[in-house]
């Protein structure tokens, strides 16, 4: 069984058959729980002690350190002897 396919209105090519184009549903509320962590619509009654203590404007200042953090934890993490062994050897 084989479906038809659209000319192109231009060349008369055969450019493969007509889709819906209806845009799809806005996404809802959900929680997307995995191994090591959650994400979940914030919630300022339950997630915002940081915001009622320090306000807005300084809620995500912890992380203005930008990646030299976690670039500095991926150097030690690589020597350390338990992650080479992990790696196969590879550093």
């Amino acid at each position: 069984m084989s479906i038809a396919s659209e000319p192109d209105p231009h060349s008369g090519s055969p450019v493969g058959v007509k889709v819906d184009a209806t845009p799809a549903r806005r996404p809802g509320p959900m929680v997307l729980e995995g191994r090591f962590g959650r994400v979940e619509k914030l919630d300022a009654a339950r997630h915002g002690a940081a915001e009622a203590v320090l306000g807005w404007r300084w809620t995500f200042a912890f992380l203005a350190v930008g990646p030299f953090l976690g670039a500095a934890a991926m150097f030690a993490l690589r020597r350390d002897a338990a992650s080479v062994k992990l790696a196969g050897g590879r550093r």
